[in-house]
């Protein structure tokens, strides 16, 4: 058996664990997806529009983004987003973890409304925040 052949069979295994080649799969479609947004205006010579959240978070446990920091007075801040939330939902899509955060926001332009599930407290709020601009060196939290 050839080692591409060990890969696939264990690729085709009840043991593999899809999550990583997932993740990889997004990122680059996500990444690519920017690249074609942003190539008009960069071809007029311009910056593109990047939006803004001002959050960083990392992978909660049960799932979902839990927020370790809220940028002071960014668009999560004013919407109410706080340390401690877990954001489950976002744009009507589930949460898995920080990189589905970021691809929302990447695939947005600022000045859209976002509605935000996030659970606090035991309990699941709806947050509408309204995406900013990219700062041009993001406050990290």
């Amino acid at each position: 058996m050839t080692p591409d052949e060990r890969r696939l069979r264990a690729l085709d295994s009840e043991d593999h664990d899809p999550r990583p080649a997932r993740a990889a799969h997004d990122a680059l479609e996500t990444g690519l997806f920017e690249i074609k947004r942003s190539l008009p205006a960069l071809e007029r010579g311009e910056e593109p529009e990047r939006a803004f959240l001002g959050v960083r978070s990392e992978t909660a446990p049960e799932g979902g983004a839990l927020v370790i920091a809220v940028v002071p007075a960014a668009p999560a801040a004013r919407a109410g987003l706080r340390r401690g939330d877990r954001i489950v939902e976002a744009a009507d899509q589930p949460v898995r973890d920080p990189d589905d955060v970021s691809a929302l926001v990447n695939a947005r332009r600022p000045g859209d409304e976002v509605r935000v599930v996030v659970e606090r407290d035991g309990e699941r709020r709806t947050l509408t925040v309204t995406l900013g601009d990219q700062p041009e060196q993001a406050n990290n939290p």
